[in-house]
């Protein structure tokens, strides 16, 4: 039987030695590098060059095929395999057909692929005349290509003639374009898939700083764009992307690898590279890394990336070349379903014991055994032993399942066509139905089924792999993961190499470090955007993952959260609870107040009968006490967590308890002003209007109709206040005109209280409440308008403590000015709680007016019935201010004598005296000017007299001595008042007391009075009122002696007005500018005065130092200094003035 075989093969080989001498002679023309017979011929490209030689002329010749390498020759009898298979297989025999093949080298070379194309499309008979049917059988499918850019220049060919072709490995997305490619197809998926898988691993593994290189051509550039595309998507960023050319022949390629090269050592940040290069591409960089390594003298280390590699090189295993993983780090493959080599080994093992296929030729076998039989003197055998051992070496499961699912696919398409007809005859099949038959009839393949989808693919999915070494060998085909293109997602396997592919997540691969929850990514323009900073969120905003492009925004109605925050945090629910400190202390403000409220409501009741009490107000006092505490119970409403009831009762509560207590108390403050201050002749009707609890009604119900509008049209209402960290609980006042009204209301009605209580400040002590509720109500007011700006300008939860706070106040004010003062006399002041005493103080009342009157300086001119002038000199004494009539002590008094016999009189008012001390009358000295001279002469000499001298005007008049005989006028000094004196009643009292004093002393003399601007105005006005008693012919009323010389001063201050004499006094040094100018109002009497003096001296001294002068030049001396001075100021205007000036100011200065 072995003899039989090898017959056969040389056989077979003497046809293919025959053959290539014609296939030579054509020039058009390539011969197959592995063929065999059928009925079916299936086509086939297998790269098993790396290249064709460079092109040296122009002429269309085949370019020779070099760099064998043989790592195409596992595809080659793999597809030999499933063809001899499917041929043995029922599926086939049943319908009586066999398949062939024609397999070409395409040496990697598009040009090359595309004359093996012109080998399947080919329909002549080969010349001669020869039968093309019995020659030459047409390709009705073609396997193949393995790389995209060969299949896609094979597809275009092929499309003309609707010859189907099945790719095993060219995986770029633009072949599943059904409009430019209809005849495709590919039992692996697309490269759209395979970029997804590794988008989702990268993003998985928190890989975003990624590089990616490929080989130029479609596969690689679409490769390139969709997996930029996904990783944008992802947020995974590509920091660099090199392309390598695809022709090893040339130079740009090898330029482009170190390229390439020296791009990844200087980033040092990118840690994982995706390739999408050839195989051989990949063993050239990694030679170029190192060399560039040991170029600069860096360690090889520096090379280790995570290298993702692709379907191209994922399972090759030499393209590390004589480098381990500790040198270049770690490959994670993507590679296509992994499937049973226990078929293709077989073969292999076939193969070996026989040397040869059983039907066919394979030149690719043999030049593999002539590139191993280098010596020339190797056996047979062992050159097959070796081939089949490389050929193992590069034996890839998952291209092997692709290339047997295949032809499959075409055995039973091709059987379902042949039930029906004859498909030995020539033309019986076309390549169309066999394309239709493909893809509509599903195939099934090691008990599995499998269809093409509308796209020409079967989607699988993708194993992952992890490359290790174990003993110095590296092992590539380990399945760590599957990649499930349904559901993009990855599945991990219980290899003992997963756990390594998990621990690659511990390295990283990011051009910044990760933000942390609570921060977020910030990109600058230009830059990557895997390149940022991170930032915190901003409050009300979080962000809870790691690497986050926007914060999260919070609820803000129920959430918020702090800046930098990695959760929302739920928003308390606050209020002024009860639990506050702040309104604990309130609230124990109010329940104390209720309680001082009882007791004092209980204390008045009991003494009800008490003139303190009955002055107070009598049953009124249980009323303003009811309202307080109304008053105090509405502050205690403004704490807890409000509610409806709460929030429509507490302002409304409020607002009529306090209006019925300062309605009440204005009550009050209109009786005692109407008592003691109202106009008699307008009495009558005051009484007949004055209805208190009318007047508290009618205050009362308009407060009411206020808060019953204010209820029924927008009452308050329960609000919750959105704040930035809390929910604020609180009462909402419905309308703030409304709640402004009723504010406003009562501060009218206390504003009233205060005007009324203010003008009757200064009745009686013990009854008198006005001082008292004028301080309430200036407390209220105040407080109050304190509390409007505060209650608008403050938020948040100590809102409703601001006017629990005023409340109080008005409260305690109330209470403490009202009651507490009472409650003090009736408990420790027992005395003054009695009729007798409260009967007293009335009386002393109207003895005394709160306001003073000063009557001094009242001279009585000696008339011609007086004997004997007197001084009257008294203490203060009290007159009432509203009896015009002298008490009868005042008008009893009697003469008495004391000290010897020496006559007094003393005159009872009251229980004080009144004494009468006479005093020498002198004749009239005559004008007091002369004396004013006398005291300038003698400043003009007093620089010739030795000792000390008395210059001052005071001293001067002090030492002179007064005649015994000087006559001085009777004047009686009476301090009539101690208050001040403030109606016209107090002043007509007066006036009539001294009257009655004036005429028991000097009967007969008309009264002087002297006072002061104000009690001057009231006296003259009961001048004019009782012209008949207190008329001016009757009664003389005059300035005192200080404003008399005041408006002097002024006078004088108003001629000497921009006469130069301030600026004379400034010029001199007496005085300052703006005291010079003071002087002209008399701001101060004894300084202007004083200054008048020293104008007086040297005005003096001029007047003398001129007449002097003047007489020294005249030769008769009858002219005297007055007449001279007569003449001058006929003469002279000026000085005229200033001589008018010195008598003014001698005038002035008489005592």
């Amino acid at each position: 039987m072995a003899c039989m075989s090898a017959a056969v093969y040389l056989l077979i080989m003497m046809s293919f030695i025959m053959l290539v001498p014609a296939y030579a002679s054509m020039e058009d023309h390539i011969q197959p590098g592995a063929a065999a017979p059928g009925d079916i011929i299936i086509g086939a490209t297998v790269p098993n060059h790396e290249a064709v030689e460079k092109r040296s002329n122009f002429s269309p010749q085949i370019q020779p095929c070099v760099k064998f390498h043989g790592r195409g020759l596992p595809n080659t009898l793999s597809l030999i395999n499933a063809i001899e298979t499917m041929n043995k297989s029922p599926i086939l025999s049943d319908v009586g057909i066999t398949l062939g093949y024609r397999i070409y080298d395409d040496c990697s070379d598009i040009s090359t692929a595309l004359r093996a194309t012109v080998e399947f499309t080919r329909q002549d008979d080969c010349g001669g005349g020869t039968n093309y049917s019995s020659f030459y059988q047409p390709v009705m499918v073609v396997v193949g290509s393995t790389f995209s850019e060969m299949s896609i220049a094979i597809a275009r060919q092929l499309t003309i003639r609707m010859i189907p072709q099945i790719s095993y490995s060219s995986s770029a997305v633009i072949l599943s374009d059904k409009s430019r490619f209809p005849a495709f197809m590919r039992t692996i998926p697309n490269d759209m898939y395979q970029t997804a898988g590794m988008v989702r691993l990268l993003n998985d593994y928190g890989w975003s700083w990624v590089a990616m290189i490929t080989t130029d051509g479609d596969y690689g550039r679409s490769a390139l764009d969709n997996f930029a595309t996904q990783a944008t998507e992802k947020g995974i960023c590509v920091a660099f992307k090199e392309i390598i050319p695809n022709n090893l022949n040339s130079e740009d390629t090898w330029s482009a690898i170190r390229r390439v090269a020296r791009t990844i050592l200087k980033n040092h940040k990118v840690k994982v590279i995706v390739s999408f290069t050839k195989a051989t591409h990949m063993l050239y960089l990694y030679k170029e890394l190192r060399s560039e390594l040991q170029r600069t003298g860096q360690p090889l280390e520096s090379m280790r990336r995570i290298w993702v590699a692709s379907d191209s090189w994922s399972e090759s295993n030499y393209v590390h070349g004589n480098l381990t993983l500790e040198d270049i780090g770690h490959v994670v493959g993507f590679n296509f379903k992994h499937g049973s080599l226990s078929s293709f080994n077989q073969y292999l093992s076939r193969l070996g014991d026989t040397g040869h296929d059983n039907k066919g030729y394979n030149y690719f076998l043999e030049e593999l055994k002539t590139q191993l039989n280098a010596s020339g003197d190797a056996r047979e055998a062992e050159l097959l032993s070796k081939a089949i051992e490389i050929i193992r070496k590069y034996t890839y499961a998952d291209t092997i399942l692709s290339i047997e699912m295949a032809v499959s696919a075409i055995a039973q398409a091709v059987a379902v066509i042949c039930r029906s007809r004859d498909c030995k005859a020539p033309g019986a099949v076309q390549p169309w139905e066999v394309l239709r038959a493909l893809l509509m009839q599903p195939f099934g393949h090691n008990g599995k089924k499998y269809k093409f989808d509308d796209k020409g693919d079967i989607n699988l999915g993708y194993d992952l792999s992890l490359w290790r070494t174990e003993k110095g060998i590296i092992h590539n085909q380990d399945v760590v993961a599957m990649y499930h293109i349904n559901n993009n997602s990855l599945t991990y396997t219980d290899h003992n190499t997963t756990k390594q592919l998990l621990d690659l997540k511990k390295i990283v691969s990011k051009c910044s470090n990760s933000c942390v929850p609570g921060e977020i990514k910030k990109t600058a323009d230009g830059q990557h955007t895997c390149c940022y900073e991170c930032i915190n969120c901003t409050e009300n905003y979080f962000s809870n993952d790691t690497d986050m492009d926007q914060c999260l925004s919070c609820d803000s109605k129920t959430e918020w959260s702090p800046e930098g925050s990695s959760k929302c945090i739920t928003k308390t629910l606050q209020c002024f609870s009860w639990q506050d400190s702040f309104a604990v202390v309130l609230l124990t403000l109010a329940a104390l107040g209720i309680l001082l409220v009882l007791l004092v409501s209980a204390l008045f009741l009991q003494q009800r009968n008490t003139p303190i009490v009955r002055a107070a107000g009598g049953p009124l006092c249980q009323v303003i006490l009811f309202s307080l505490v109304g008053s105090f119970i509405s502050a205690i409403l403004f704490v807890g967590k409000p509610n409806i009831f709460q929030c429509k009762a507490r302002q409304v509560l409020f607002g009529l308890s306090y209006t019925l207590c300062v309605s009440c108390i204005l009550e009050k403050s209109l009786k005692i002003l109407f008592a003691f201050r109202g106009n008699p002749g307008l009495q009558g009707h005051l009484q007949r209007l004055y209805q208190p609890y009318v007047i508290i009604g009618v205050c009362v119900g308009l407060q009411v109709a206020t808060c019953s509008c204010w209820l029924v049209l927008k009452s308050p209402f329960k609000n919750v206040i959105i704040l930035p960290t809390t929910l604020l609980e609180e009462c909402h006042e419905g309308s703030y005109v409304a709640y402004g009204l009723m504010l406003g209301y009562i501060a009218v009605l206390a504003f009233v209280c205060f005007v009324c209580a203010f003008k009757g400040r200064k009745l009686p002590q013990k009854y008198n409440d006005a001082r008292f509720i004028t301080f309430s109500m200036l407390l209220y007011l105040i407080s109050w308008v304190l509390f409007i700006p505060v209650y608008v300008t403050t938020s948040g939860v100590y809102v409703p403590a601001i006017e629990m706070v005023v409340i109080l106040i008005s409260n305690y004010g109330i209470l403490s000015c009202h009651f507490f003062p009472k409650c003090y006399v009736i408990l420790f002041r027992k005395e003054q709680n009695t009729k007798s005493a409260f009967k007293e103080n009335v009386y002393a009342y109207c003895r005394k007016s709160p306001e003073s009157l000063s009557v001094y300086d009242t001279s009585l001119k000696q008339q011609k019935s007086i004997d004997q002038p007197y001084i009257i000199s008294s203490p203060p004494l009290s007159l009432p201010a509203t009896e015009p009539q002298m008490s009868g002590e005042v008008a009893n008094y009697h003469p008495t004598k004391e000290n010897g016999g020496k006559e007094r009189q003393q005159i009872r008012f009251g229980p004080e005296k009144v004494r009468l001390i006479p005093k020498p009358v002198t004749d009239d000295s005559g004008p007091q000017i002369a004396l004013e001279y006398q005291w300038l002469e003698k400043v003009m000499v007093t620089e010739e007299i030795d000792g000390a001298v008395n210059l001052t005007w005071s001293s001067h008049h002090a030492s002179m001595k007064r005649s015994p005989e000087f006559e001085v006028s009777i004047t009686a000094l009476l301090l009539m008042l101690r208050d001040q004196a403030h109606s016209v009643a107090t002043v007509k009292h007066v006036m009539e007391k001294v009257r009655d004093v004036v005429a028991y002393l000097n009967p007969g003399q008309v009264p002087v009075i002297t006072a002061d601007q104000p009690i001057y105005a009231l006296a003259k006005q009961v001048q004019w009122e009782w012209p008949e008693q207190y008329g001016e012919d009757k009664y003389l009323v005059m300035f005192g002696g200080l404003h008399i010389e005041m408006a002097a001063l002024r006078s004088l201050g108003s001629l000497l007005y921009n006469s130069g004499w301030t600026g004379a006094l400034v010029e001199a040094g007496v005085a300052s500018s703006g005291t010079a100018e003071s002087f002209l109002t008399a701001a101060s009497v004894t300084r202007t005065r004083q200054m008048y003096q020293v104008t007086a001296c040297s005005l003096f001294k001029l007047l003398k130092t001129a007449f002097n002068d003047s007489c020294a030049d005249r030769t008769d001396d009858t002219l005297s200094f007055e007449e001279w001075c007569d003449i001058r100021k006929e003469q002279s205007p000026q000085f005229q003035l200033w001589h008018m000036v010195l008598s003014m100011e001698l005038v002035i200065q008489e005592p």
